[in-house]
C-alpha cells in the first residue's frame, strides 16, 4: 500500500539540509584559488628552468666551437692569442671580422687566425645570447696541459634573481660585470 505524503512529511523533509551553505562555496573557492596559484608559480619556475636550459646549450656548442678553434691553432694559442679578458660592455654592433679569407693577400699567421676566430666567435655570441659575451683565460702549457677558463657572459631582462639561482651565476671579478649580467664558466683542456 501506497503512503501518501502529508503536509507533515513535506516540512519535515525540507527542513533537512539540501544543497551547500555559504561558507561550504567560499572555502572550495579558496581551495580551487590556492591550488591555482601553486599551478602558476610551477610554470612560472618551468619556464626559467627552461630559459636556463637553453642557455646551457647554446654556451656548451659555443664553447666548443671556441675550443676547437683554439684547437686548430696551437701555435696562436700557445701566444696568449684566444684570451678575451676585457671588462663587460653590452655588445652593440658586430666586431669587425679581418684576417684570413680567401679574399686576402695577407699570408695567414696564427695570430691573424686567431685575431679572425675571435672576432667571429663574439659575433656568434652576440647573435645567439642576448647581450652575450665572453670572459676567457689562456694558459698555454701549464704542467705540459693547455686549459681555458671560459664565461659566457649575457644580460638579463631583470636584475633580480627570483629563483635563486644567483650561485650558479658567478662572473669573474675581472669582467666588472653589472648585476643584470649572467656568466656561465667552462674549464677546458685542449
Amino acid at each position: 500500500m501506497k503512503q501518501l505524503l502529508t503536509t507533515h512529511h513535506l516540512v519535515s523533509y525540507r527542513s533537512g539540509q539540501s544543497g551547500a551553505s555559504l561558507i561550504e562555496v567560499l572555502v572550495s573557492i579558496l581551495l580551487l584559488t590556492v591550488g591555482l596559484l601553486g599551478m602558476a608559480g610551477l610554470a612560472a619556475v618551468s619556464a626559467a628552468n627552461n630559459k636556463l636550459a637553453q642557455i646551457r646549450s647554446t654556451s656548451n656548442l659555443l664553447v666548443s666551437d671556441y675550443v676547437d678553434r683554439a684547437r686548430a691553432n696551437l701555435i696562436g694559442f700557445d701566444s696568449n692569442q684566444y684570451e678575451l679578458i676585457d671588462t663587460y660592455a653590452y655588445p652593440s654592433a658586430a666586431v669587425t671580422e679581418s684576417g684570413c679569407t680567401n679574399a686576402s693577400t695577407d699570408a695567414c699567421l696564427p695570430v691573424t687566425m686567431a685575431t679572425l676566430d675571435k672576432a667571429q666567435w663574439r659575433n656568434t655570441l652576440r647573435r645567439r645570447l642576448p647581450g652575450g659575451t665572453a670572459f676567457v683565460n689562456t694558459f698555454p702549457n701549464a704542467g705540459g696541459i693547455r686549459t681555458m677558463d671560459i664565461w659566457i657572459m649575457w644580460a638579463e631582462a631583470e636584475s633580480t634573481d627570483s629563483f635563486g639561482l644567483s650561485n650558479v651565476y658567478l662572473c669573474p671579478a675581472a669582467a666588472a660585470a653589472p648585476s643584470s649580467v649572467r656568466c656561465m664558466y667552462f674549464r677546458v683542456s685542449l
